[in-house]
């Protein structure tokens, strides 16, 4: 009779904890779910508002919050990064545009651009073997594609009168 009595005493103490960690835990994935949304939600937001000063001219602006941008949130296809360049570049800023385009990670979808503007930058003040040997780089990695970087280098090649290199 103690036996069924203990029994008895132990399974409303197990259902209330486990009814009470049930609940916690939908606490928390709706909690996470507002989270992510909110994020999103304000991401979105954040890039309208950065496009939007884009399209006015407003470069300025636009790479103060790009910066902030990076800061919160990661920017796995270099979007961000890349766009952050060409507002640096449009300011007149070169040195700051090539160190942001050297942030897009290899391998995601706005590297290929990225890389093409530091070329660009490179072969407009005449460093056209440091252009080469980020292109070659670029190629070495497998997470390029090979023959979209070399690409890049045939018209500074067939510029240079380097032919046979082009082809």
């Amino acid at each position: 009779s103690q036996t069924s009595t203990s029994e008895s005493q132990i399974v409303p103490g197990t259902r209330r904890r486990r009814r009470f960690f049930i609940a916690l835990l939908g606490a928390v994935g709706l909690g996470a779910c507002g989270w992510a949304w909110l994020s999103d939600r304000s991401y979105k937001r954040a890039m309208e508002e950065i496009e939007s000063d884009v399209m006015a001219g407003r470069y300025a602006i636009a790479s103060r919050n790009l910066e902030k941008l990076l800061l919160w949130k990661s920017d796995p296809d270099g979007g961000i990064a890349y766009l952050l360049g060409s507002c640096k570049l449009a300011r007149g800023r070169i040195e700051a545009a090539r160190d942001a385009w050297a942030r897009v990670a290899p391998g995601s979808a706005f590297f290929e651009r990225a890389v093409r503007g530091r070329m660009r930058l490179l072969n407009e003040s005449g460093r056209l073997a440091e252009a080469e040997r980020l292109v070659y780089a670029a190629a070495a990695d497998r997470r390029n594609d090979k023959t979209a970087m070399l690409v890049l280098l045939v018209p500074v090649f067939s510029g240079l009168g380097r032919l046979n290199e082009a082809e």
